[in-house]
This record gives C-alpha cells, sequence and structure tokens, in this order.
C-alpha cells in the first residue's frame, strides 16, 4: 500500500490524502482539481490522473510537468494556457508554483458559488472560512463597491477589524456580489473599419462577464455612438478555457471558428447566416488562419487542409490538402497565407529531386486550381554547394496589393552569400536576383514565413523601393545584430549598422532617419530607441526605455510598443513598479529624438492583453478597453 503523503489544498487548505503518484488530486471538500509537482512525489510511476479527467488534459498535465523540470518555462506556460483556457498571468503564476514545488490549482479556480452557499458550508466544515475571507475582502475591497454601497462597506470593514464574521455575513446582502454583472475585455481588439480623420473604428472585442464560477465569453462588435463605445450585438463563445476561437470578417460577415464548427454572422445584426464543419480545428494562436475575399472564406486547419468555402452558403467550394505533414506554424506578425490578385498564397513542401524544398503556392480562390507554384533557389556561385533555397528562416515578403514578393534567403557557409530575389506572383517572373554582402548572415535573427504589408513584425520593414531588416553582421570582433538595407531595384546594400554591445531590430524609416531598437547586452538589461542617419551611419540620438520587453514577443513583465507615423515615433510603456501601475505615452521628433509630448495615466488592472493601430490612435485591452489619442497621447478608458 503507497505511503500516504500530507498534503494542503492550495484553494481552501483542507487536508488531503496523496499517494504520492498521482499527477492529480481533486479536493473533497472545494471540488478543486490540484496539479502536484514532481518534488512532492515519491515515485517516478504516473498512475494517471485520478477522478474523471479528460485523457487529453491529463497528458497535458503530464508534459507541463515535464517541460517546468525541463526548466522550459515559457513553453511550460503556453502549454498551460492552452489547456486551461486561463490567462497568460494566471499561466505563469501557475508555473511558477510548480517550480517552487508548490501544490496548484488546476486554472487557477477556488470554486465558490454564492455567499449563501458558503455559509451554509461554514455551519458543517471550517475548510471553506479562507474563502469566504478571500472573496469578501475581495468584494469588499472594490472601489466601486464603496462608491455604490458606502454603508455596507463599512459594515463589513467594521466586522473584519473586530472579528466578527457573523456582522461581516450579514453586511452581505444580495447586491454585494455587484461583480457578477461586471464586463471585461480581453485578447486583441479586432479592426472592422478603418480608422482616420478622427472616426473611431468599428472594433470586434472579446468580452467577459464575471459571476459565479463559469465564466461566460462574447465576440462584440462595437462602434462609438454619441462619443461612447456601445455594443451592437455579441456572439455566444461558451465560457472561458471552453474552445479556442479565431475570426476572419468582410464587409457583410464575421467568420467565428470554434473547435471544428464554423459559423457566419450577419455584421449589421448579430445573427447566425449559415453554419458547417471544417475539416479539424483552427490552430489556437493563429490570428491569420481565416481570411475572406471575392465571395469566399478561407480556412487553414491543424491538419494542413485549406479550405474555402461560400460566403452566401457556407458550402465547400474546395479544399487542398497541403504536401507538409505539420502544421506551418506562423511567428508573431506573420502570415499563414496571403490574398493576392484573386488567389491564395501559402508556402508548401515541393519534391526537387528528391530534396523536399519549400516553395509558395498559388490556388485559385474560386476553384481551389493550383495556378503556379514558385520555388525560390538560388545556384552557388562555385558550383560547389548545393543550390540555396527558402529555408526554415527565410524570409519572405508579399505585397499584397501589388504582387510583388522578396525573399531572402540561403545559409552561408564559406563562400557563400545570402540571395536577394523579387518576383512577380501575377505571373511568376522573376524581376531581380542578387547576393548580399559577404558579412552578412540571418541564419539566427528570426524564423521563417511569409509577411505582408500591414504585419506587424519587429524585425523588417519594406516599401516598394527598400528592404529594411535585421541580420547578423560580422565585424573585426565578431558578430552582431544589426540593421541592413537592400536595394530593390539594383540588389546592393545601401546600409549597414551595428554595434558590439547592442541588438538591434528594425522599427522602420523616416526620410532619413532609420529608427531602430537596441537592446544591450553587456551589463545591465537595456532596452533603448535608435535614430541612425542612413546618409552617415550616424548614431543621431537615443531615448531609453524604462520598460524592457516588447509586447509583441514577450508576454509578461513591464511592456513596451511603438509605432512610427511620418511626423514621430510613438512609444507605450505599461509600467508595473509603481503603485499604482501606469501607462506612460511619449511622442518623439525624428529629428533629433526629444519629446513631442509625454503623458503618464494611472491604471487601475495592469494585464495587457491585446493592442491595435490606427492612424490616429491606439487601443489597448487591460480589463478595460483604453484608447490612446496618438495626437496628444491622452487616454482614456472607452469601454466598459
Amino acid at each position: 500500500m503507497p505511503q500516504l503523503e500530507p498534503l494542503k489544498c492550495p484553494s481552501c487548505t483542507a487536508s488531503l490524502e496523496y499517494n504520492g503518484r498521482s499527477e492529480t488530486i481533486r479536493c473533497g471538500y472545494c471540488g478543486t482539481t490540484i496539479i502536484v509537482p514532481d518534488s512532492m512525489k515519491t515515485s517516478s510511476a504516473i498512475s494517471g490522473v485520478l477522478g474523471d479527467e479528460d485523457p487529453v488534459q491529463a497528458a497535458n498535465i503530464h508534459e507541463i510537468l515535464r517541460l517546468v523540470q525541463a526548466g522550459k518555462k515559457i513553453e511550460a506556460i503556453k502549454l498551460y494556457r492552452e489547456t486551461f483556457g486561463v490567462s497568460l498571468v494566471e499561466a505563469k503564476d501557475a508555473v511558477e508554483n510548480l517550480e517552487r514545488g508548490d501544490p496548484t490549482a488546476i486554472g487557477g479556480k477556488a470554486i465558490v458559488t454564492t455567499v449563501g452557499a458558503t455559509t451554509a458550508a461554514t455551519t458543517g466544515c471550517g475548510c471553506l472560512l479562507p474563502f469566504i475571507i478571500v472573496v469578501i475582502m475581495m468584494v469588499a475591497g472594490l472601489f466601486i463597491y464603496r462608491q455604490e454601497s458606502p454603508e455596507q462597506f463599512d459594515t463589513i470593514l467594521q466586522g473584519f477589524s473586530e472579528g466578527d464574521m457573523t456582522q461581516v455575513l450579514e453586511g452581505v446582502d444580495t447586491n454585494v456580489v455587484s461583480i457578477v454583472n461586471n464586463r471585461a475585455v480581453y485578447n486583441e481588439p479586432i479592426l472592422l473599419t478603418p480608422s482616420g480623420d478622427g472616426i473611431p473604428p468599428d472594433l470586434l472585442l472579446e468580452t467577459w462577464a464575471y459571476g459565479g464560477v463559469d465564466i461566460p465569453v462574447s465576440l462584440a462588435q462595437t462602434s462609438v455612438v454619441d462619443g461612447s463605445r456601445q455594443i451592437a450585438w455579441e456572439a455566444d463563445l461558451g465560457i472561458v478555457g471552453e474552445h479556442n476561437y479565431h475570426v476572419g470578417f468582410d464587409d457583410q460577415q464575421v467568420y467565428i471558428s470554434q473547435g471544428s464548427a464554423l459559423r457566419a454572422v450577419d455584421r449589421d445584426t448579430g445573427e447566425v447566416v449559415w453554419e458547417t464543419v471544417l475539416s479539424d480545428e483552427v490552430r489556437n494562436n493563429c490570428d491569420v488562419c481565416i481570411r475572406a475575399a471575392k465571395d469566399h472564406v478561407v480556412v487553414l486547419t491543424t491538419d494542413n487542409a485549406l479550405e474555402a468555402f461560400d460566403t452566401r452558403t457556407g458550402r465547400s467550394a474546395w479544399q487542398v490538402r497541403l504536401e507538409n505533414e505539420y502544421f506551418s506554424y506562423p511567428g508573431a506578425g506573420q502570415l499563414a497565407f496571403a490574398l493576392v490578385d484573386g488567389m491564395v498564397a501559402i508556402m508548401d513542401g515541393v519534391e526537387v529531386d528528391g530534396v523536399q524544398e519549400t516553395a509558395v503556392f498559388f490556388y485559385d480562390l474560386e476553384t481551389g486550381a493550383e495556378v503556379r507554384h514558385i520555388l525560390p533557389l538560388c545556384s552557388d556561385l562555385n558550383n560547389f554547394f548545393d543550390d540555396d533555397s527558402l529555408g526554415h528562416n527565410g524570409q519572405l515578403y508579399l505585397n499584397e496589393t501589388s504582387g510583388e514578393m522578396v525573399a531572402l534567403f540561403g545559409v552561408p557557409a564559406y563562400v557563400q552569400q545570402m540571395c536577394l530575389q523579387k518576383w512577380d506572383t501575377t505571373t511568376g517572373e522573376l524581376l531581380l536576383e542578387a547576393r548580399a554582402s559577404e558579412n552578412l548572415d540571418h541564419s539566427s535573427t528570426m524564423t521563417g514565413g511569409m509577411m505582408g504589408e500591414t504585419s506587424r513584425y519587429p524585425f523588417a520593414s519594406i516599401s516598394p523601393e527598400a528592404l529594411l531588416t535585421t541580420l547578423q553582421i560580422e565585424q573585426e570582433n565578431g558578430r552582431s545584430t544589426g540593421i541592413v538595407k537592400f536595394d530593390l531595384a539594383t540588389g546592393e546594400t545601401d546600409f549597414q549598422f551595428a554595434d558590439e554591445d547592442y541588438n538591434l531590430a528594425v522599427i522602420g524609416q523616416v526620410d532619413d532617419v532609420i529608427v531602430a531598437w537596441a537592446e544591450r547586452q553587456r551589463g545591465t538589461t537595456q532596452s533603448e530607441i535608435w535614430g541612425l542617419d542612413e546618409t552617415t551611419g550616424e548614431k543621431l540620438w537615443t531615448h531609453f526605455l524604462d520598460a524592457e520587453y516588447l509586447y509583441e514577443l514577450d508576454p509578461f513583465n513591464d511592456r513596451f510598443a511603438y509605432h512610427l507615423q511620418p511626423d514621430g515615433l510613438v512609444v507605450l510603456q505599461l509600467l508595473t513598479d509603481s503603485e499604482p501601475s501606469q501607462l506612460r505615452v511619449e511622442k518623439l521628433n525624428l529629428a533629433d529624438g526629444s519629446l513631442i509630448y509625454e503623458t503618464t495615466t494611472p491604471l487601475t488592472e495592469d494585464d495587457w492583453r491585446g493592442l491595435a493601430w490606427t492612424n490616429d490612435h491606439a487601443y489597448l485591452t487591460l480589463t478595460n478597453l483604453l484608447a490612446v489619442d496618438l495626437a496628444t497621447g491622452e487616454t482614456a478608458v472607452e469601454w466598459p
């Protein structure tokens, strides 16, 4: 008989009996399921998950524990969030608990239903008393509650101070949990209409309605009416953690996938127009896997199937099974596929002389027939190595408006040099081929993928005339990550800049000033913004940031984001060291780095979940939807 280990429930502190082997255990008092870290186990044998847990979830729990033990914290956090449908902050806290060897409640859930239920529970068992205290303190401490019910708030505070729990509970009537109807917004706002000339855009928002154990989630279409953002309609998305969902839209409809279901919703009314079934679900966190154009909505599913549906009826128009066996996961700011000149463009494998290479395939949007595929290859300069091909770290830029595609690829070795090509995708014609300078290498600067003209990506910027990108630059003292500019008419390298003490990444260029993000590599960690003179290669100015991590790349800690405009660079910084946390908004003069304005807004919430830029505003989700006026830096809560 296995030895029983003493264990406390992290939610209600009740004593649990643990056999020393299982991955999870369920509290018999409050019902919370707890992940047990490996450090608390007495045997390496895996006895499975107790109770009626989903076997897929059980396997994921085991993998989370393995990742934690292997020191792969980010991977563990991602899998935890995907498995339990919690926020990044909650997933981070749970994984850190497991790192410390502490038992961890799954999903961070402390299952308490109503005040009346918990009151009754205390009469028979004191194990839920901590729940009552935590919930009441949380509710009573809310500023909104103090404003709405000052007498009850004072009664509760007096009860706490005198240790009279009866008085505290009597002070909490059915109105105390006003947060039940509280609304919050999470994840990326989706721009349905362009913004400009002071006209606020229509936004799709993921909204949560707090109250009870299960939190309902909706996708809400919102518009600004009479100066305030209001909900036009809401589509039910179930409860938190129930299903991943993905969104696409056109002028008439919004397309929502949940699991393997796809539905079309009328943009004006929110009514469901049709529903259909996909071959598989859409991959989690793929925000560009549903796109619509010309009476067809195209979906890329996890089984690597590309399928198009008639936007009027929902009937399948065609399906293409991709050659790649595994899903080609697009990274930050990259496109899963592009829509160009009535075609769907996607990267896929093709066999050339027995070797699997990567090509860009073009399928007719109406029929799904292959129109052509483009295989970027550069022959070896000395006929010694194999032809260079579009490998896993090749940079690919596709302009969906003009149809031009630029590829920078090849693995430098000895006398090899990277290859730069420009193609006309509407004809399949190669417009330019050139070799890059010998001192340049991209093998460790980014992962391969397709980027469009509107992609959010912090490593490159492209115009019809030039490609400005981030590469490894060989110098006398070794390699540094720096900035390189290619002329797309000649293929020549126009500009190179590197600093051995910094890693640099491209932000963009206005006139003769190239703007870069600089991350110090020696000494104290420091993020900076630099202005570089394209003509002389001189560093014109430096702007120091208090936040260390770029929002698009790092989901935790103090973060920053930037947006380059013709008249300056707007920088947002979320700063959590102060009390309360603050949002700092700055606009920099590109000529000398001086401040055009600086504003600071105190925050009641600092869980930054989403960001969308327009020409004149930034929209941030921090439980509330915040709107930042880019002309002035003024920040206001726009919803709820």
